[in-house]
């Protein structure tokens, strides 16, 4: 079941980076598109949590701290994404981003006793490899507090999604879900109240902004439910690393972006040989 959601999270994660790059969200005060995007993963739980209540009793205190930690951890993520876009280009950041794969992998190995075959490692090696040879001539705005907030961003979201799995393995999806990230979204908002900005209304209900929050909230909930169903952190982060690259495929076939044509078909190939890689090595355990 599980790879049925890692698909769904790397088509919301493909579409939602796609949408960003045609939308002109890029007017929008990027606290402010943060917050909605949280707002776009929030809205689901409602509804599933008025169908199928989530057991939120007998919690002990221990999880409870531990929900409200990663609370923070998702407002942290999204914080470090809009530090370290003030100071670098996207498709550097990329890079940077990328590097969870070897925090999440560590992680996994170090506190949830994951095991790590040498043909993952090179199948994330090759998937890394592929975006790093498609963004390694964009460094024109290369700072050195860029590059700090964007190895913060990395290591956040590997802490976010160890921190993830971790409940995942006590709690359901749900009783995770449901006080985490309407916790998240809903100081998100205060935050935004107290900065005072102004939110057209018109922006809120503009098909492309919806459009962004349902592909947000695919993504998202398609990673939640693919760890809830038994993805391995690593596996999980190697295969929404390929999100990257199938931007780039999609933005040369869909928005006409077709400069270093010839590079990008290369590194395509080389990140499914190791999406491919991966996959074998998981069937082979």
């Amino acid at each position: 079941m599980w790879p049925l959601f890692l698909g769904i999270h790397v088509i919301g994660l493909t579409g939602y980076n796609l949408m960003l790059r045609k939308s002109l969200v890029a007017k929008v005060d990027r606290w402010t598109l943060a917050t909605i995007m949280q707002t776009g993963v929030a809205l689901p739980l409602l509804v599933f949590a008025a169908v199928v209540r989530p057991h939120l009793h007998g919690y002990s205190a221990a999880l409870i701290v531990q929900m409200v930690v990663t609370a923070g951890l998702v407002i942290a993520l999204h914080t470090t994404n809009v530090m370290a876009l003030q100071h670098l280009e996207a498709s550097v950041y990329s890079i940077l981003f990328n590097l969870r794969i070897l925090f999440t992998t560590v992680f996994g190995i170090l506190f949830l006793n994951e095991t790590v075959i040498p043909l993952q490692i090179l199948g994330g090696v090759c998937i890394f490899m592929a975006v790093f040879a498609l963004r390694k001539h964009d460094r024109k705005h290369l700072t050195i507090i860029g590059i700090q907030w964007g190895l913060i961003a990395a290591l956040t979201i590997s802490v976010l999604n160890l921190s993830e799995k971790s409940l995942l393995n006590h709690v359901s999806y749900l009783s995770y879900a449901v006080p985490t990230l309407l916790l998240s979204s809903l100081v998100m908002w205060a935050v935004l109240l107290i900065r005072g900005t102004r939110l057209p209304k018109s922006y809120l209900f503009k098909r492309s902004t919806i459009a962004l929050m349902s592909l947000r909230a695919l993504s998202a909930h398609g990673a939640l439910l693919a760890l809830t169903f038994g993805a391995t952190l690593s596996i999980y982060t190697y295969v929404s690393s390929l999100s990257v690259v199938l931007t780039v495929i999609f933005g040369i076939l869909l928005l006409g972006e077709k400069q270093q044509l010839k590079q990008k078909i290369v590194a395509t190939v080389v990140a499914f040989t190791g999406l491919t890689i991966i996959l074998v090595a998981n069937l082979s355990k």
